[in-house]
C-alpha cells in the first residue's frame, strides 16, 4: 500500500481522552486512511515519529483573527504561521459579539474603524455573512476557520450604538440577519456584554433573538457582563438564555480577578455542573495566563461609550464631566470594570497605543507617575491620543484559580488572541497558549494529564462545534495533526517578548499538507473555511 505521507512509530494521543498507544499512520490526500502496523507500506514522504507524541491538530476555540488573512488588514501574521507554530490547525473567530459581517455598506466605515482599527476596508467586498466566508475562501489560509456571527455586529446594523431596547420591527430585522448568517455558514452567535453595543442589550432581548438559534441547533457564546463582582448573576443569564431556547451555550474565557476568587471559582463551576444536570448544554473555554487583555475602553462606564467614537472622545475631553466619569468608572457595575479601584492601575499594562508607542510595556501607574497625573487622567490621555485604539493586559488572575478551572470536565481551551500590526505588542497568549498548557500544566505541574489536555484541545471542541470528521486521530478523518516532543514542548513568550516561537513542536499538518516541518513554516496554505452544517 502506498500513501502520500506515512508517519511511523508514533505515540498517539488520539483526542478521545483515552490512554496513548503506538502505531503508524498513513495519509492520502487530506484524510487519514490507515492506522496500524504499516511496516510494509510505502509513501512519497515518510516521517519517523519515534519518542514523539502525535495528536490531532489543536482547535483554538476563541480568537479574533477574523480579518488576518486579508491583505488590507495589514496584520503582522497574515499567514497564520504563529498559530501553526503552536500546533493550532483550526481557529474559531467572531467571538465576543464581534464579527466582520453582516455589515451594510453605509455602516462599514464606523464599524471597521471602531471595532477592527481599520480605515482601509475597500477590499472588504461583502455585506452578508455568506459573502464574508466566500471571500475568506479565496484567502491563503494557514489554518482552518470556523466563525461565529457577532450579536454586536447584528445590533449595530439595526440600532447603531443606541442604549435602548429594540422595538418589534428592529427585533425582526435582527432575527432575519441572524438566520441568514447561520444559513450562510456561521456556527452560532457570540455576545460581548461589556462592549458597545452588546452592553446595551437586556436579557429579554438576548432570549428573544437567540430563539432563532434553536432551529439550527447553533451555539450561543457569551463574554458575560461582569467577571469580577457579578459573576453568578452573569452566568445565570447565560444559563437562562440557553435553557429557555434549548440551545447549546459556551461561556467565553472563564476567569476572575475578584478578591474572594477561590470560593467564587468553586461557585462558578458548581453552577455549570448544576445547569448540566438540569439538561442545559453549557460549557466554557479558558486561557492559562494571569492577565486578561482587551481594549482600554473597557474601563469606561456604559453612558460614556454610547453613540460611537466621536461622542466618546468628546466626553473624555470634557473637563466638566471628569469627576462624574471617574466616580462612575469605579462604581458602575452595569459595565464591566477591569479594575474596581484605580489603585489597580499598577496591574494595567499597555500592549499597544496608536501614536503613543513609547507607553508600550508600561503600566498606567508608571505612565501617570511619569506624566505627573492621576492614573485615570493618564488613561484618558492614552485613549484620546490613540483615537481609542489602545489595548492593555489586566493582571490579577490567580494560578490556583487557573488550575481549578482547568480541572473541570466542562472546559476547553481558547487563546482569546488579538491580531497585531507590525510594530505593535500583543498578549503572549496569542503565541504560547497551547505549548504553555502542555509544558507548564501537563509536564511540569501535573495539573492535568496529557490525554485530558489533548482531549480539551481537540476531540471536545470538535464535537461541541460539530466540526465534521475533525478532532480525532481516526481513519477517514481529516489529517489535522501535531507531532511534538512532550519532554521539550514549552511556551517561551513573555509580556515583553510576546512573539517568541514555542519549543518542542516538530510537525504540524493541515488537511494532509505539511505546514510546519522541523519547527519551520513551509509556506503551505491548506486551511479551509468550515461552515455550519444543519
Amino acid at each position: 500500500m502506498h500513501f502520500d505521507l506515512l508517519i511511523r512509530n508514533a505515540k498517539i494521543v488520539d483526542g478521545a481522552g483515552v490512554p496513548w498507544y503506538k502505531s503508524d499512520i498513513g495519509i492520502s490526500g487530506d484524510k487519514i486512511v490507515r492506522i496500524g502496523n504499516l511496516v510494509n507500506a510505502t509513501a512519497t514522504i515518510e516521517i519517523d515519529a519515534s519518542n514523539k507524541i502525535l495528536s490531532p491538530g489543536f482547535i483554538d476555540t476563541h480568537t479574533h483573527f477574523d480579518l488576518v488573512p486579508f491583505a488590507f488588514a495589514e496584520a503582522e501574521d497574515q499567514t497564520n504561521k504563529r498559530r501553526l507554530y503552536q500546533g493550532i490547525t483550526t481557529q474559531i473567530v467572531g467571538c465576543c459579539g464581534i464579527s466582520p459581517a453582516p455589515i451594510s455598506e453605509n455602516k462599514k466605515s464606523e464599524w471597521f474603524d471602531r471595532t477592527f482599527a481599520l480605515n482601509n476596508y475597500k477590499d472588504a467586498h461583502w455585506n452578508s455573512f455568506s459573502e464574508y466566508l466566500e471571500q475568506l475562501d479565496h484567502c491563503c489560509l494557514g489554518t482552518n476557520y470556523a466563525c461565529y456571527v457577532g450579536h454586536g455586529t447584528i445590533r449595530y446594523n439595526v440600532m447603531g450604538y443606541d442604549d435602548r431596547s429594540p422595538n418589534k420591527e428592529e427585533m425582526e430585522k435582527m432575527k432575519k440577519l441572524l438566520a441568514q448568517s447561520i444559513e450562510g455558514g456561521a456556527i452560532g452567535m457570540s455576545t460581548g456584554l461589556i462592549y458597545p453595543p452588546g452592553v446595551f442589550a437586556s436579557t429579554e432581548e438576548l432570549v428573544n433573538l437567540s430563539s432563532v438559534l434553536k432551529k439550527y441547533n447553533a451555539i450561543y457564546a457569551s463574554h458575560i457582563r461582569n467577571e469580577n463582582t457579578r459573576w453568578m448573576e452573569s452566568i445565570n443569564e447565560v444559563i437562562e438564555i440557553a435553557m429557555k431556547n434549548n440551545i447549546p451555550a459556551i461561556i467565553h474565557h472563564v476567569k476572575t480577578k475578584a478578591k474572594d476568587s477561590e470560593q467564587l471559582v468553586k461557585n462558578i463551576l458548581q453552577a455549570i455542573h448544576d445547569a448540566r444536570n438540569s439538561n442545559v448544554d453549557i460549557t466554557f473555554e479558558q486561557y492559562p495566563y494571569e492577565a486578561s487583555s482587551t481594549g482600554l475602553t473597557v474601563i469606561l462606564s456604559s453612558w460614556i461609550v454610547e453613540g460611537g467614537k466621536d461622542k466618546i472622545l468628546a466626553r473624555l475631553k470634557d473637563h466638566a464631566l471628569f469627576k462624574k466619569m471617574h466616580a462612575d468608572i469605579c462604581k458602575d457595575y452595569k459595565w464591566q470594570n477591569e479594575e474596581e479601584e484605580w489603585a489597580g492601575s499598577k496591574n494595567i499594562l499597555i500592549l499597544s497605543a496608536k501614536n503613543h508607542e513609547h507607553f508600550i510595556g508600561k503600566t498606567i501607574y508608571e505612565i501617570a507617575k511619569a506624566l505627573g497625573k492621576k492614573p485615570i487622567e493618564a488613561a484618558f490621555k492614552i485613549l484620546i491620543g490613540s483615537d481609542l485604539q489602545s489595548y492593555a493586559a489586566y493582571f490579577g488572575i490567580k494560578q490556583s484559580d487557573i488550575k481549578e478551572i482547568m480541572n473541570s470536565p466542562y472546559g476547553m481551551f481558547g487563546s482569546d488572541s488579538d491580531p497585531t500590526k507590525i510594530g505593535e505588542h500583543v498578549h503572549p497568549r496569542a503565541n504560547g497558549t497551547f505549548p504553555r498548557i502542555l509544558g507548564k500544566y501537563v509536564r511540569e505541574e501535573k495539573t492535568i494529564s496529557l490525554e485530558n489536555a489533548i482531549y480539551k484541545m481537540t476531540g471536545f471542541p470538535a464535537t461541541k462545534f460539530n466540526l465534521h470528521q475533525r478532532g480525532l486521530i481516526k481513519e477517514n478523518f481529516y489529517a489535522d495533526i501535531v507531532l511534538f516532543d512532550d519532554k521539550k514542548i514549552a511556551d517561551t513568550t513573555t509580556y515583553v517578548k510576546p512573539f517568541e516561537k514555542p519549543e518542542g513542536i516538530d510537525y504540524v499538518i493541515v488537511n494532509g499538507s505539511i505546514a510546519i516541518k522541523n519547527g519551520e513554516f513551509t509556506n503551505k496554505f491548506a486551511g479551509k473555511v468550515l461552515r455550519k452544517k444543519y
